[in-house]
């Protein structure tokens, strides 16, 4: 049997250099980076903008945008935000909560990408992260933020959602992910195993890790941002993977 590590953070550290191989491989960064600016230069009217990528990831849009904006990534997992650090060359890479930004009046634009905003572990917590980013952002500024794929109205009644299988292989890793997940009420479970091999490895090492991520409803976050104060809030499913939340803060 493979040896096994139990710990998310374990298996973020020994592989986040391979994260976009496993878990992004459906997505165009750099095409996304361009939809993004075109959006926020639209609705701040500047050339050159400040921007928090809350969630940074391995800093998947910032290494298209750092080097005509000033930009800023923020992601709680260490490995990650390690991997972040050496792909960027402009981009500030820092290790935070998106519950206590350190920041207030900052950044013209903060986005939430991918399903960032689904570790809030409930309704009033998503309330608190969209207010965390309501004080990040100078008045003017504007919040992009992605929601999960899955909102509960689409939700299969089945417990059964999905399994995935990935494989990424280089000269010096070869891995392969398995992904299961669940419906527990409003929470997609998402349980991964990873099987990773090295050169000289007399077996793969196996890495477990589980995700609990909350379902938010396209109107329960549209409520949220405008009671959070945001105005000019919208909902466009036609943009990035998953549609695209805008919301300006008032000047």
């Amino acid at each position: 049997m493979p040896e096994s590590s139990a710990s998310s953070e374990a298996v973020y550290n020994e592989l986040a250099m391979y994260y976009e191989q496993l878990d992004r491989v459906n997505r165009d960064g750099a095409a996304e980076a361009a939809a993004i600016e075109s959006v926020v230069l639209d609705r701040t009217d500047e050339s050159t903008i400040s921007l928090l990528d809350v969630g940074c990831g391995v800093a998947t849009h910032l290494q298209h945008l750092e080097h005509t904006h000033e930009c800023v990534g923020l992601d709680v997992n260490k490995g990650v935000a390690e991997v972040a650090a050496d792909r960027t060359d402009d981009a500030t890479i820092v290790r935070g909560d998106m519950h206590a930004l350190p920041f207030e009046n900052a950044f013209d634009c903060v986005t939430l990408l991918f399903h960032t905003l689904a570790y809030a572990r409930s309704v009033g917590a998503m309330h608190d992260v969209l207010t965390e980013c309501y004080r990040s952002l100078e008045p003017g500024g504007v919040l992009l933020l992605e929601l999960m794929p899955f909102v509960p109205e689409t939700m299969p009644e089945t417990n059964g959602v999905d399994r995935t299988v990935n494989s990424y292989t280089d000269t010096e890793v070869a891995i392969t992910s398995v992904q299961t997940s669940r419906l527990e009420e409003r929470t997609l479970v998402l349980e991964g195993d990873y099987l990773v091999a090295r050169p000289g490895d007399e077996r793969p090492t196996h890495h477990a890790d589980t995700h609990r991520l909350t379902l938010f409803t396209v109107e329960e976050v549209l409520d949220a941002l405008q009671m959070c104060g945001f105005d000019n809030v919208e909902y466009d499913p036609s943009r990035l993977q998953t549609g695209l939340f805008i919301a300006n803060k008032p000047i």
